[in-house]
C-alpha cells in the first residue's frame, strides 16, 4: 500500500501546500539526499497568537468534515501521521499551548502523533 497525494488531496478537499515521494531526490544542489518516505504537507500562515488554539482552528476547516474517511484511509494503508506544531516565544512572553479535546480526539481517529519544535528568541 502507498500513499497517494491525489487521494489526499480529494479527501481533504485541498491541495497540499509540498509533497515528497519516497526515494525522489530532495535538492538538485545535493545529489545524495533522498526522501525517505513519502509525505503531503499541509502548511498554515504564520498566525500571530498566544493560543495554540488559534492555529489549529485554521486546520479544522478542511480536517474536521473529512477526518472520518481519513482515518479509513489512514488504516487501510497503513500510513504514518505526524503533525508539526512549530512555536517561536519571544522574550516575556508565555503564550500558552494547550491541545484542545477536538484535535486530540482528531488525532487518535486517525492514528496520528504531534511533534512542537519550539524556538526561543531574544527580542
Amino acid at each position: 500500500k502507498y500513499l497517494d497525494h491525489n487521494a489526499i488531496s480529494r479527501i481533504l478537499k485541498t491541495e497540499p501546500t509540498g509533497i515528497g515521494v519516497k526515494g525522489e531526490q530532495i535538492r538538485k544542489d545535493k545529489p545524495d539526499f533522498f526522501y525517505k518516505d513519502s509525505f503531503c504537507e499541509y502548511r498554515t500562515a504564520t498566525i500571530e497568537t498566544f493560543y495554540a488554539d488559534d492555529v489549529l482552528k485554521s486546520i479544522y476547516r478542511f480536517l474536521l468534515p473529512a477526518v472520518d474517511e481519513l482515518s479509513e484511509y489512514v488504516k487501510e494503508r497503513k500510513l504514518y501521521v505526524k503533525f508539526y506544531l512549530k512555536l517561536e516565544y519571544y522574550d516575556n512572553s508565555f503564550p500558552a499551548v494547550t491541545l484542545d479535546k477536538k484535535f486530540i480526539d482528531i488525532c487518535h481517529k486517525i492514528g496520528a502523533e504531534v511533534d512542537q519544535d519550539v524556538y526561543i528568541y531574544k527580542d
